[in-house]
């Protein structure tokens, strides 16, 4: 009888004889079977808790509880897209060992994704194990400490394309002034209007490094032209 449920739950043995030797030989059999289940304190979800459906019951979740933007959700789940691509789809989360999650980031590693992008996984995928030992009970979740990531040497072709990334005040003076002669070419006043304001869009970005949708929302009230200052408080999405 379980002492959890108070019903009664049914274990058998088949032994091939019927001695008095195999009755003693199942008996113990049977006993050391009662006393599996008895301590067997795994919730029954949890025993049949694939990682993937863990990992999805976390993203629900994180979208409930995080107070994220749709745009940062939308780049999580990429992430998380990512990492299940190389965890097997019917692995249990209660089967996972340290051995089988290096082998994930070493194989991730190995597929070319750059250090940043199997940092990120690693924190999902450690966020995943926490939210299943808050929800499942889910025990001893020690050997994520240990897993370790690649961090890769960057090539000089590497820095040097990072670097490149940023624009000089020169090539900046040298891209309005591209934009202002191709509004002073064209013949349509609307269509010469919309370079003008791409020219003084631009420049405004470049001295204060807002962001489009940040630019793209700012109100009248968040101009204060008496102080000379700008209110930052809002951006725009597009989907």
């Amino acid at each position: 009888k379980d002492p959890l449920t108070n019903k009664w739950r049914r274990v058998s043995v088949v032994l091939n004889k019927n001695g008095k030797q195999s009755q003693k030989e199942a008996q113990r059999r049977l006993n050391e079977r009662i006393e599996a289940k008895l301590n067997d304190k795994t919730p029954t979800t949890l025993k049949s808790l694939t990682f993937h459906a863990a990992s999805d019951e976390w993203f629900q979740n994180y979208i409930k509880t995080s107070g994220s933007k749709r745009t940062t959700i939308k780049t999580k789940l990429s992430k998380l897209n990512t990492l299940k691509k190389f965890v097997d789809e019917d692995i249990l989360i209660n089967k996972i060992t340290l051995s089988y999650a290096q082998q994930v980031f070493d194989e991730m590693d190995s597929k070319g994704y750059v250090y940043q992008v199997n940092k990120d996984a690693l924190s999902i995928f450690k966020n995943v194990f926490e939210y299943t030992r808050r929800i499942y009970k889910l025990q001893d979740l020690e050997f994520l400490k240990d897993i370790t990531l690649n961090k890769r040497i960057k090539s000089y072709d590497e820095v040097k394309a990072k670097r490149n990334k940023y624009l000089e005040l020169n090539e900046i003076q040298s891209i309005i002034k591209d934009i202002n002669m191709k509004a002073q070419k064209m013949h349509s006043g609307i269509h010469k209007r919309f370079y003008l304001f791409v020219a003084l869009m631009t420049e405004f970005q470049a001295l204060n490094g807002m962001r489009i949708g940040e630019m793209l929302a700012i109100q009248n009230e968040d101009i204060d032209f008496d102080n000379k200052s700008l209110n930052i408080n809002g951006t725009i999405h597009w989907f």
